[in-house]
């Protein structure tokens, strides 16, 4: 079990790639909670997604907007052009 410490800003180095490793398989749960979802990682991005992406965020945004209003499917791959820098 990982322990946190406050001191070093985290958990335990040990303890990081298997955390890192849980927390991708849970983010690959998310787009299973709905049935029309897209799942992009923003491979060179830091916390601040938004600062890090901006184009992916704005046009992730974008693409779900218009899905909705148009009753139609969120464009993985339109957006997975905007994934990479």
């Amino acid at each position: 079990r990982a322990r946190l410490h406050a001191r070093h800003g985290g958990a335990h180095r040990r303890h990081r790639s298997q955390m890192f490793a849980i927390w991708t398989e849970l983010q690959a749960e998310l787009p299973k909670l709905s049935t029309n979802s897209a799942h992009i990682t923003a491979p060179k991005s830091g916390h601040m997604m938004l600062w890090d992406a901006y184009s992916l965020v704005a046009e992730s945004i974008l693409e779900a907007v218009r899905a909705a209003r148009e009753g139609g499917r969120v464009d993985a791959a339109r957006l997975a052009a905007f994934a990479s820098p």
